[in-house]
Order: C-alpha cells, then structure tokens, then sequence
C-alpha cells in the first residue's frame, strides 16, 4: 500500500477523521510495522466539527500529515484505510470520497492488528478492521468494511454484512448471518444460528437468543425489540 521502493518509506492514506478510530488503525499498523511507516488522514470534516478532537491517535515516531478533502489531491494508485468505526460514519465516508474522487471498494485495504486469528476458510472483504484479539472460526464470510474490535470472537460458517460494526468482548456464535450495517454492542452475545437484519443495533450485554428485526434496537437478557431505528 502507499508508496513503496527500496529506499522509500511505506505511507497509508487514512479517509476520514474520527479519531477512536486512527487510534485502533495506526496501533495495529504499528504492531505489525513497527515505526517504519507514515500517515496521511484525509478529513471528510472541518475540524470545528470534529467532536472528538481531543482524542489523541498519534505516536511520536510515526510521520503524520492532515489534509482536508476539498485541498487534497489523491494518489489514485494507493490503497487507502477507512478511518472509521460505526456504520453510519463508515458509509458517509465511503460513500464522500467515491463521490468526490470515485475512489472505490477495490482500492481500500484492511487493516489487522498482529494478534487477530483467522482460521482456514475465512474470507473477507475490502476496508475492514480488525483489533487485537480477534477470533474468527472456519469458513465465516466477512464483507467489506467491516469492524471487528479487541476481543471480539466469531464462530464458525457466520456471515457479515458490509459495513457492520462488532465491538469489543462480543461472541457470535455459528452459522449466523449478521445483516449490512448491523451493530452489536460491547460483551454482547448471539446464540447459533441467530439472523440479526439490516441495520439493527444489538445493546451491550445482551444475550441474544431470537432472530433481530431490521431497523431495530434490542437490549436485554435475553434481547428483545426495544424500538424501531
């Protein structure tokens, strides 16, 4: 990814500018680089409108420039990172820069700390992220721009959607089907076999043990439907 040669430092192109998330990216690629490499984030936002500005993301050893979208110039020939962590976001960004500068899903990259375990048979897309932790048993197919962060395990034959978002300490179970833009919250659990729809937004904490409407919020032990998104 980037710009590469012999004598040339590896340079990623992060799009977007929420910062929990540059955090999570730049410390996987630092797991697995070490110090050899620098950022670019490409901002979709004025910084005025950046909530989480004061969220440090950043190490002390690791070039990193900011660019706002409207005064930057792509490199159509990199792979580019998506700098985000909830669906809604993910596709604002994704959905910002294809419009702006038709960068599309075959030119993203994923992103996966040095302690993520994929087991034989695992597939995924482009753009997604994975944390420390991770675990994903056989044959489960993970679609582009996915989010799966620190601890998160997924059992075996398990679908996911593009775009969801899986937090940290969640369990799903096998042979489940996670809907496009899904959300399960942190320590959440899904039981087997479980269809969770487009996205729907499971609470932190729940056990889920019945199929999960679209367009939904469910919470509780077990889950169930606490309003309509």
């Amino acid at each position: 990814m980037g710009n590469t040669g012999s004598c040339t430092m590896e340079t990623y192109r992060i799009l977007g500018h929420a910062n929990a998330a540059l955090s999570i990216i730049i410390d996987s690629l630092h797991s697995r680089l070490g110090e050899g490499f620098s950022v670019e984030i490409i901002s979709n936002i004025d910084a005025e409108s950046n909530e989480y500005a004061d969220l440090a993301y950043s190490l002390d050893t690791i070039r990193i420039e900011e660019f706002h979208y409207r005064s930057w110039t792509p490199w159509i020939m990199s792979h580019f990172i998506l700098g985000a962590m909830s669906p809604r976001t993910k596709r604002t960004i994704y959905e910002t820069f294809l419009r702006e500068f038709r960068i599309e899903k075959a030119m993203y990259a994923s992103v996966s700390h040095a302690h993520v375990t994929l087991a034989n048979g695992v597939k995924s897309g482009r753009g997604c992220n994975f944390g420390p932790g991770v675990t994903v048993a056989p044959y489960t197919r993970i679609g582009d721009f996915v989010t799966l962060n620190r601890n998160v395990s997924i059992g075996h034959h398990t679908r996911i959607g593009d775009f969801c978002t899986i937090n940290p300490g969640a369990n799903i179970a096998g042979i489940c089907t996670i809907g496009e833009g899904a959300q399960i919250g942190m320590g959440a659990n899904v039981i087997d076999r479980i269809v969770i729809g487009t996205n729907a937004v499971v609470g932190a904490g729940s056990l889920v043990t019945k199929n999960v409407p679209s367009n939904t919020l469910v919470y509780g032990v077990p889950a169930r439907v606490v309003r309509a998104r």
